[in-house]
């Protein structure tokens, strides 16, 4: 693993997390035990990670772009044995409303010692194989966070997936710079490079130019990110060298426009390869090889194997080929459910299936294609967006009478998040005032990128905002 001048061999890695499981170990940490980890993307992220696993101990990722207000929603609802801090981050534990006292917080650095202290967990606890390993929190529908368990058998089907899906080999680099907090990162890249033996290429957080300069250097040969960040990279000043070094490049988050793929093509002679996943269902759909992107573009793919899919009605009947409805799907390593939310589970978990929420429609030959969300979740730069947790921030606005969030089409992020708000009758509300509520309890893509008033908002005839002409 290659992270800025550090270098890590995996042995390296492997020693480390099991004196780190050392330090867990000691402070109590017992199989199921729930532990945060709250860092930015750094090997250490990794080490931790592992030594979670070691002594049997369920990861709870965090998002290091959260703020204090997020970081306590989910204390709240994770009950967390141990929280493990970058202490690069401290302050944010410190703002309003403070961690739980019962949290225990181990503050870490970046930095990690190789040669740490001799005692040491040389072995894993050997817990339930069907038992949660990891819950990836997002937010809810309702703004609320929402935990989504995996056990460790989910995991290791995953990677198992993901490596015979990716055509990725031990002399491979593989780019990594989405927060290691998301599944994507840690599990569908990092977990999948370290099963074949290539080495990581790990960024804190994508830099376009950057990257680029490693890309000429030759020391990335791979890589996944959401379609904004191959148009970030397209927009950089060429470098001699850059093109010919990729052999393959995946990307998901958002349907993956004829345009960019020829473009990105065009300049690094590498095409992109489209899939479809959820957190709650990663890597289920994808393209084989870059002929079917040609000859079916907006197509996210096929079906893995070992994963059904089916497009029906509200009523869970199937549909024809060519119709829309909800994909809804079956396999494997779909997650558990969600975190002590049976309600929640029960509303996407029918008879084995999870209905995934976006619409779509399957051709003759089943290739997928999401055709709209079906649920109102923006997704900006492949960061997922709930309206409902921005708008309660706005509603606390003093003079806001009414507010409606919604994501609104850009060719380089995807989507931006654009506010509308109705002032109470005779109050002037200012726009910067939003911004700056959303600023201190938002992490920053999920901050309006415009804010813009209205006499009342649109409405159908039930009374419900009529979001679609916001879209507009």
């Amino acid at each position: 693993m290659r992270f800025g001048p550090e270098t890590w061999s995996y042995a390296s890695l492997e020693r480390v997390s099991g004196q780190l499981a050392g330090a867990l170990r000691s402070r109590g940490v017992q199989n199921g035990h729930r532990i945060g980890l709250f860092m930015t993307n750094c090997p250490a992220w990794l080490a931790w990670f592992f030594a979670i696993s070691r002594v049997g101990g369920v990861a709870v990722p965090m998002n290091p772009a959260y703020t204090g207000t997020e970081i306590s929603s989910i204390l709240e609802v994770s009950d967390l044995r141990v929280l493990i801090c970058e202490d690069r981050l401290a302050s944010r534990l410190d703002s309003p409303p403070k961690q739980p006292p019962s949290v225990d917080v181990l503050m870490t650095s970046r930095t990690l010692q190789v040669n740490g202290p001799a005692e040491m967990i040389e072995h894993a606890a050997s817990p339930d194989p069907t038992a949660p390993a990891v819950i990836f929190f997002s937010s809810g529908s309702t703004g609320m966070p929402k935990g989504i368990v995996h056990s460790g058998r989910n995991l290791v089907r995953i990677v198992q997936t993901v490596s015979m899906t990716w055509p990725l080999r031990s002399a491979d680099g593989l780019f990594v710079a989405m927060p290691l907090a998301f599944v994507y990162s840690s599990i569908v890249e990092c977990l999948t490079a370290i099963r074949v033996g290539a080495t990581v290429e790990l960024q804190e957080r994508f830099d376009p130019d950057a990257t680029v300069a490693r890309l000429a250097a030759g020391k990335i040969t791979s890589m996944m990110g959401v379609p904004s960040m191959y148009r970030m990279l397209l927009a950089t000043r060429e470098q001699p060298g850059e093109s010919g070094k990729l052999r393959f490049c995946a990307t998901a988050g958002e349907t993956l426009e004829p345009a960019l793929s020829h473009q990105f093509g065009e300049r690094f002679s590498c095409p992109l390869l489209d899939f479809y996943g959820l957190t709650e269902a990663p890597h289920i759909i994808a393209h084989s090889n870059p002929a079917e992107i040609l000859e079916r573009p907006l197509s996210c793919g096929r079906v893995l194997t070992g994963v059904e899919a089916r497009v029906v009605d509200d009523h869970g009947q199937s549909l024809p080929s060519g119709e829309t409805g909800e994909l809804v799907v079956r396999a494997p390593w779909m997650f558990d459910g969600y975190f002590r939310d049976p309600t929640a589970t029960k509303a996407v978990l029918k008879e084995g299936w999870f209905w995934t929420g976006d619409l779509a429609r399957q051709d003759a030959e089943e290739y997928v294609y999401i055709v709209e969300r079906k649920k109102e979740l923006i997704k900006r730069s492949g960061f997922n967006v709930f309206p409902a947790e921005v708008e309660r921030v706005i509603r606390e606005v003093p003079g806001i009478a009414e507010v409606a969030v919604v994501g609104v089409a850009d060719t380089f992020l995807g989507e931006r998040v654009k506010a509308w708000i109705v002032p109470r009758p005779g109050v002037a509300v200012n726009v910067e005032q939003v911004l700056a509520a959303c600023r201190a309890k938002l992490a920053s893509y999920k901050v309006p990128d415009a804010v813009e008033e209205l006499q009342e908002l649109p409405k159908g005839p039930t009374g419900k905002i009529a979001r679609k002409e916001l879209r507009h």
